[in-house]
């Protein structure tokens, strides 16, 4: 058995970390090094042997105690495998979690899609005293033909979709650090519409803005938006490429018209990109009106599960 080492994101090798993260059966974004120290302060990495196994655990500190969290805009971490002996190891996971159960009194993480199965599983059959919650997340193939995934629609998705918007423009950009004006209009379009409802503050979209630009230096962010006869941004998202999907990251709309813009937006992306093997990962929903308007699109079910102790 693989020795198991608790070692502070300061001192953990990136590049093997990467390595692991990138070539792993469940990949995501969420779990690279660089996004992980956007997104939080403090975090360590659990290391199984030589960086066959990673499960990086964000922590806040209280006092002398340390509590995992889960951190904004980081929707699935948990255990990452690059080797495929380890993807069913049971024990390897089992011993990783008792490690983290044991170094911190409370435990709060969302486990990726692809591990959620095995983890149940070691939960229930070692009887760890974690609570699992089943979390809803939407997918959608995009390897069909644009007229195929359009006929899957809702009836309310195509019946939006003949309102016409032909006051409106698009602005489509695979943004760089140029287009930091843009960027600026989507964070102040956010801010009015979403920052009540979602519970952010301002030190958040600091974090949204570093995120967006560090995506548009590695050539990853994609911004669809409209913009209204006077060319004010009235609706927009940023989407994420991550490997073979697409993650739908932020949106947000104005609520000027009783049109959907939003509706529109994400057609515009699926048409720019049906028939390419894909996937749209819309990153939710629990909300009821957020799972109808992404369950419109035809996406399925791909859920995960959320720890807690």
């Amino acid at each position: 058995m693989q020795t198991i080492r608790f070692i502070n994101n300061k001192f953990i090798d990136k590049n093997k970390w990467d390595n692991c993260i990138s070539h792993a059966f469940n990949c995501r974004i969420y779990g690279f090094s660089w996004y992980l120290d956007i997104v939080c302060k403090n975090w360590e990495g659990v290391v199984y042997g030589d960086y066959e196994l990673v499960f990086p655990v964000v922590y806040k500190k209280v006092f002398f105690l340390k509590f995992i969290y889960h951190p904004f805009f980081c929707q699935q971490l948990g255990p990452f495998c690059s080797q495929s002996n380890l993807e069913n190891n049971q024990k390897a996971v089992f011993l990783i979690l008792e490690s983290i159960c044991n170094r911190y009194s409370r435990f709060d993480c969302a486990i990726t899609f692809s591990m959620s199965t095995i983890i149940k599983s070691i939960v229930d059959t070692q009887k760890l005293p974690l609570k699992i919650i089943d979390r809803v997340n939407l997918e959608l193939d995009l390897k069909n033909s644009y007229n195929n995934l359009i006929s899957c629609y809702s009836y309310n998705h195509k019946r939006n979709l003949k309102s016409d918007i032909s006051s409106y423009s698009w602005d489509i950009r695979k943004i760089t650090t140029e287009d930091e004006g843009y960027i600026n209009e989507f964070l102040s379009l956010h801010k009015n519409y979403i920052s009540v409802k979602a519970g952010l503050k301002s030190q958040n979209y600091q974090v949204i803005k570093t995120l967006i630009l560090s995506c548009a230096k590695k050539n990853i962010g994609l911004l669809i938006g409209l913009r209204n006869n006077a060319s004010k941004l009235v609706s927009c998202a940023f989407f994420v490429s991550d490997h073979h999907k697409d993650i739908l990251l932020f949106n947000a709309s104005a609520n000027e018209q009783k049109i959907n813009h939003m509706i529109f937006i994400i057609d515009r992306y699926i048409k720019m990109n049906a028939s390419k093997s894909r996937y749209l990962d819309f990153e939710g929903s629990n909300l009821p009106g957020l799972k109808r308007l992404y369950s419109g699109f035809g996406a399925v079910e791909k859920n995960y599960i959320h720890m807690k102790k």
